[in-house]
């Protein structure tokens, strides 16, 4: 019922992007107590994965002036996904300023994202393999919301590059 949910959650999501409806709701706010309150919330899931959070975010960060609560859904996809497909390891998360961007860095210790499905990453309801389907439950629709939500905030969602275990998101 829940891997449902999250469908039907995610498909909504997908069309309101797609359909132009989703806005940007720009406010000024503290970048590192967004990340903070966010990895507190995901505590409970990372101890059921046995997995750790290194968090790689400078105090003084400072603040961004963009839609605080998409950045969260941004973080929020990407996050659950790399506790989803790691296992007793670690999901590192770290942010820096780069002028006037922010970029933000997920990686981790999982599965990794085969070569052959690299490419479809980014598209709605892409699936790594039946093995991971049936494993980990289902569709990476999460990181095609996230594409649209970045390119929505004017900055974009990238795959980092291969990696012999895990893998490593970029949102800028």
């Amino acid at each position: 019922a829940d891997h449902l949910g999250e469908v039907v959650v995610h498909a909504l999501e997908l069309t309101r992007l797609e359909s132009g409806e989703d806005f940007v709701c720009a406010e000024t706010f503290e970048v590192a107590s967004v990340i903070e309150h966010l990895t507190k919330e995901f505590a409970a899931a990372l101890k059921m994965q046995q997995n750790k959070l290194l968090l790689e975010v400078p105090a003084d960060l400072g603040q961004a002036t963009t839609d605080a609560v998409k950045v969260q859904q941004v973080l929020h996809h990407l996050l659950i996904n790399a506790n989803k497909f790691t296992h007793g390891g670690t999901i590192h998360l770290s942010a820096r300023a780069d002028g006037d961007m922010l970029e933000m860095r997920i990686s981790d210790e999982g599965i990794g994202i085969p070569e052959v499905t690299r490419s479809a990453v980014f598209d709605a309801f892409a699936e790594v393999d039946r093995t991971t389907k049936r494993l980990f439950g289902g569709a990476l629709a999460g990181l095609a919301v996230s594409s649209g939500l970045a390119e929505l905030l004017g900055g974009s969602l990238t795959l980092g590059e291969p990696r012999a275990t895990g893998a490593e998101f970029v949102f800028r």
